[in-house]
């Protein structure tokens, strides 16, 4: 079990990995609304598990990178389906 993390904290760590999660998803989907989208997506599912919140930073991005890379592959589904 995890100990409760602070929002204070949470919002910290999250704004961190914002800039770095916006340029990777910008870069992929070149669509500045969709990247927006998608990189609120990732963060709000990371921001449900307390456990994220104890990993370094690192780790904490390479998750965050791999939320964003399906979801960007699922918008690209999505857009070919359409």
């Amino acid at each position: 079990m995890y100990p409760t993390i602070s929002l204070r904290r949470k919002i910290e760590q999250l704004r961190k990995l914002e800039e770095q999660g916006y340029s990777i998803t910008y870069y992929l989907l070149m669509d500045e609304k969709l990247a927006t989208e998608t990189l609120k997506v990732a963060l709000l599912e990371v921001s449900n598990d307390n456990g994220f919140f104890e990993l370094s930073y690192k780790a904490q991005l390479t998750i965050l990178n791999k939320i964003i890379t399906r979801e960007v592959f699922r918008i690209a589904s999505r857009k070919i389906i359409v």
